[in-house]
């Protein structure tokens, strides 16, 4: 064996060879705990390998097509302007501000504010906030640690980022505190208001009076804001709202709250008529609407909730409801694009959500317990009462958690015969224990009730009454304490593959309307009928369903009654429940087809399977 022994820098000297026969197989370099083979590689033959192999990027057109594609998308390539400097619109916030950004502390001695939770700081900090609004852009900071009373609104303006992480901001008279406005702004429209502005954290006391602490008895919001632009609130905490609005936002766009706490309310108006105040209202600039600029009915735009809390507080109890709206303007103007996302609400006077008046929202993988009615509402004003129709339309409820709700379906959908809901989506969302029906959907067009897990309603698990195809697939429904699926009064529809598994009513029940088919669903334990059409039910078609009476004393399996005329029930499987003579089906409908043949005289049970 040869050994070649390396200097002090680790380096070896040049060698050669050594040559030997037979051909010499390795080479090893010891570190002193193992040994490293060296394998020889013939560069020329790697490189020439390479070359002739198959780019995995594809084409050299292709791989420049994948880049572009990449410029400008989040985790992708970005956009360089001129001066090969990133696009401003593709930088996170933080690094959108300035350079050199403006630090302003509440405390310095230049403004003053105390922070003794005594003395009121209101001018010292507004001071610090018109500075950072003359200065274009600057960060007024409120120091961790300090309680800051205030006896009156603060008005925090363009480019102001306010951060007041471990601070409290705490109302001391019988105001509200913060507008996002000064009191001389009474002339913007639409957009036009204060722009950029962030609030990141704090807690935001407004200290309503619940009879024996706070100081607040009026009718007033935490926060408000009028035709603004690009808001955001994060990590904030808004605490003890008397009578109204935590975040009143009117008219506004681009509204971000994120990772919030909206603790306790307390319905300060003597008539105790502010029960239904949320926490998050969604506004259109109209006359009432509570801010200083125009009321030129501007709506809101692009607003997200996510990722927040809403509850009691140590003294107060909920909100009336967490986020939602309860005004519109006219027939044709919507709040449009709001996300309600991955929140916890509990314990509202009323809804959780409600939706009125909005276009293309998703309400999604939210907890929702303890309200005091529906856990999400989709409604709109009375045509009747304001003079025109508007509907909601195009939205999304989806991965939700409803537990608990009293009084009133966790589900539910309100329209009206003249203004009906359009493209409402129920999917994949989880109901338990309710006080009323599961999902409960009326006056709609078109609603999609998909894939839902619904069980221990004190009445229906699924009800669509006067809607126009309802589509009811994929559900699994139980333990109902009245009928498990019901369409009544409905035109045209399907109910298709759900799952039901014991009920105190009828399994599925057409009652009235047309042209409903009843397809594919698997029956299981129903203490009434398994599925019955009456009540005048025209054109049901009632095909290929699985009826399994379990042990379950129940009235028929099959049910059409002598009022329910043209229905053609086929396919359908009640073997295998011996059910006693006469309970398996009863089938009097009028000019009723039981086989393909299309004959209306084939004689009972047709070309359906009982045993």
């Amino acid at each position: 064996m040869v050994e070649l022994v390396a200097d002090g820098d680790g380096l070896i000297p040049e060698f050669y060879g050594p040559d030997t026969e037979p051909p010499l197989e390795r080479l090893y370099v010891d570190f002193g705990g193992a040994r490293v083979a060296l394998l020889p590689t013939d560069i020329g033959s790697r490189l020439a390998e390479h070359l002739s192999a198959a780019d995995p990027h594809g084409t050299l057109e292709a791989s420049r097509l994948e880049l572009e594609g990449q410029k400008g998308t989040p985790n992708g390539i970005a956009n360089l302007d001129e001066n090969a400097k990133l696009l401003e619109e593709q930088l996170p916030d933080v690094a959108r501000m300035p350079a050199t950004v403006n630090w302003i502390n509440v405390m310095a001695p230049t403004y003053g504010a105390k922070g003794d939770g005594v003395t009121d700081d209101r001018a010292a900090i507004q001071a610090a906030l018109d500075a950072a609004y003359s200065a274009g852009s600057a960060v007024v900071v409120f120091p961790a640690g300090y309680t800051f009373a205030i006896a009156d609104y603060l008005h925090i303006l363009s480019g102001t980022t306010v951060i007041a992480y471990g601070a409290t901001i705490k109302g001391i008279a019988d105001r509200g505190l913060a507008k996002f406005y000064r009191n001389t702004d009474t002339g913007f429209t639409g957009y036009s208001g204060h722009s950029r502005i962030r609030i990141l954290g704090g807690v935001w006391d407004v200290n309503a009076f619940d009879g024996t602490e706070g100081t607040v008895t009026s009718v007033v919001d935490a926060f408000l804001l009028g035709h603004n632009d690009n808001v955001v609130f994060d990590g904030v905490t808004v605490r003890n709202v008397s009578g109204a609005h935590a975040i009143d936002i009117v008219g506004s766009r681009n509204v971000r709250v994120l990772n919030c706490q909206f603790e306790g309310f307390k319905d300060n108006t003597p008539d105790a008529s502010s029960s239904f105040r949320e926490a998050i209202q969604i506004d259109f600039a109209i006359q009432d609407s509570g801010i200083n600029g125009s009321f030129d009915g501007t709506p809101c735009k692009n607003v997200t909730v996510q990722n927040c809390f809403f509850g009691a507080s140590a003294r107060l109890g909920g909100f009336g409801r967490a986020v939602g709206s309860h005004t519109s303007k006219d027939a044709t103007t919507y709040a449009e694009d709001i996300k309600i996302l991955g929140n916890r609400i509990e314990s509202t006077l009323q809804e959780g959500v409600r939706a009125y008046a909005w276009k293309t929202a998703i309400i999604a993988d939210n907890t929702v317990s303890g309200t005091g009615s529906a856990g999400v509402v989709i409604t709109g004003p009375d045509p009747v009462a304001a003079g025109y129709a508007i509907a909601c339309q195009d939205i999304t409820v989806r991965g939700n958690i409803f537990a608990a709700a009293g009084g009133s379906s966790p589900l539910r959908v309100i329209g009206f015969a003249t203004a009906q809901p359009k493209d409402i989506r129920f999917v994949s969302n989880s109901v338990t224990a309710s006080g009323s029906t599961g999902i409960y959907v009326s006056y709609a067009a078109s609603p999609k009730i998909n894939d839902n897990h619904v069980r221990n309603c004190s009445t229906s698990s699924i009800y669509a009454i006067n809607c126009t195809i309802p589509m009811i697939s994929g559900n699994q429904c139980a333990a109902s304490g009245g009928t498990s699926i019901g369409v009544d009064n409905c035109t045209g529809g399907h109910v298709s593959n759900n799952v039901v598994d014991g009920s105190n009513g009828h399994g599925v029940l057409i009652s009235g309307g047309s042209n409903v088919s009843v397809t594919d669903n698997r029956i299981v334990g129903v203490v009434s009928s398994g599925i019955r059409a009456t009540t005048n039910t025209k054109n049901a078609r009632i095909i290929g369903n699985v009826i399994l009476r379990n042990g379950v004393a129940a009235a028929y399996g099959l049910d059409v009654t002598a009022s329910a005329t043209d229905c053609l029930i086929i396919d359908n499987d009640l073997s295998g429940s011996a059910w006693p003579a006469g309970t398996g089906y009863r089938l009097q409908g009028t000019r009723q087809i039981l086989d393909w043949s299309g004959s209306t005289t084939t004689v009972v049970p047709g070309q359906n399977l009982v045993s």
